[in-house]
């Protein structure tokens, strides 16, 4: 039974209407019967069967499975659009427009690295607040801040 290559056409029947005749019926056995042939059985033998296909991926089908097993191929810096370094723990991924590429790179974040925040001379048991006169937090008492 060959695999059709083009869509059939059916004809529509209407209740009370048409006089269903076996044609009706006998005219999807053949589309029917090729499609699950080209489906394939839960654990089909079949191998040119999806079936098959998706259960076992070689054979009459040559493609690559991710099971895990191949972990070089997967690894990072072996993608072309990366360029990884001297790992170390902690370390994102930023992207380099100037190269194109994802580099590693080691976050550090301090109030100092921020543009809105003004820290001067802290001291113990103060907290951050927002000062909307030069939208800038800052840092100090809370009675100082309601004060303010």
């Amino acid at each position: 039974m060959a695999y059709p290559t083009s869509l059939d056409s059916f004809t529509t029947v209407v209740d009370n209407v048409t006089n269903v005749m076996a044609t009706h019926v006998n005219e999807k056995n053949t589309p029917i019967s090729t499609l699950q042939a080209k489906v394939g059985i839960d654990n089909s033998g079949v191998t040119t069967s999806i079936d098959y296909f998706l259960k076992n991926a070689g054979g009459t089908f040559k493609t690559h499975i991710h099971n895990g097993t191949d972990a070089a191929k997967v690894a990072l810096a072996n993608l072309s659009d990366t360029n990884v370094s001297s790992i170390s723990d902690q370390q994102i991924l930023r992207y380099d427009l100037a190269t194109g590429k994802w580099k590693n790179y080691t976050l550090t974040l301090t109030f100092s690295n921020l543009s809105d925040v003004t820290i001067s001379n802290p001291a113990l048991r103060e907290g951050i607040y927002y000062d909307t006169g030069d939208s800038k937090w800052k840092n100090g008492y809370a009675n100082a801040v309601y004060a303010a």
